[in-house]
């Protein structure tokens, strides 16, 4: 690793030491024990955002170990370390273990007034695609609804922020069966992703393939043939450009210019 990189990481890890300082209930924790949290939770995300989610899983836990001993038992700086904890096993397809740490988390930050609507943002859009892969619909969608609305009353209802949290709602009322209530979400979230490339966004491809099926439910093949028509030509762009739809390893943000929240 070079020096440089090495410094952007000290200095990374001390600005989150100086954050994690501010949270309630947590100054009594060592300096040396904030600075090892700090370090490794600057190195979980970096893994994380590597693919690496064995070493992450490794990382996470270690700064839960360098913290846990002098917490108190609804510190918001454990509830962070809980919830990546869950979102590193989601990511491992684990979503039976992942579901405790991430409940945990969310009634950390429910039960505290002063926590910030990014970090509660993101327990709520964790916790909803943990519940979603253990086919959980029915408590994954009010997690999702609540983030939305979350979402909307900070950036706005037609914020690119707002796409990914639409998206996972929209197939989930789609999975149901319930497509009257997923068509409205769709033609929101294909809004949304025509901002961006268009000729060439992955997303809106399948985004346009969700709705046209959803069209065909609802009888109106004449409009579904016509969406699956323009994912067809964005699928055949993109690859004539060589592009290819990178994985999302990181959770959306509340808002695209804010931290993550970590």
């Amino acid at each position: 690793m070079s020096m440089i990189r090495l410094g952007g990481l000290v200095l990374a890890a001390w600005g989150m030491v100086a954050a994690a300082a501010s949270e309630g209930r947590c100054q009594d924790i060592p300096t040396y024990a904030l600075s090892d949290w700090a370090y490794y939770n600057n190195w979980t995300w970096i893994r994380i955002e590597r693919g690496e989610l064995e070493r992450a899983e490794e990382s996470v836990r270690l700064a839960i170990k360098a913290i846990e001993p002098f917490q108190a038992t609804h510190c918001r700086l454990l509830a962070r370390s809980y919830r990546d904890l869950s979102w590193v096993l989601y990511l491992e397809k684990r979503p039976a273990q992942a579901e405790p740490l991430g409940k945990w988390a969310l009634t950390v930050y429910e039960q505290d007034a002063r926590v910030s609507p990014d970090s509660l943002f993101q327990s709520l859009f964790t916790l909803a695609l943990i519940e979603r892969d253990l086919h959980k619909s029915k408590d994954a969608i009010p997690l999702l609804t609540r983030a939305l609305k979350l979402q909307e009353s900070t950036v706005g209802p037609a914020d690119p922020g707002i796409a990914d949290t639409l998206e996972v709602i929209a197939a989930l009322h789609e999975s149901e069966g319930q497509y009257s209530l997923a068509e409205p979400l769709f033609r929101r979230l294909i809004a949304i992703r025509e901002k961006d490339r268009p000729e060439l966004n992955l997303d809106l491809a399948s985004a346009a393939e969700h709705y046209a099926s959803v069209l065909t439910k609802l009888d109106r093949g004449a409009e579904a043939k016509t969406f699956l028509a323009r994912a067809a030509a964005i699928r055949q762009a993109a690859a004539d450009g060589g592009l290819l739809q990178k994985p999302k390893r990181t959770p959306p943000k509340l808002v695209a210019t804010a931290s993550r929240g970590r």
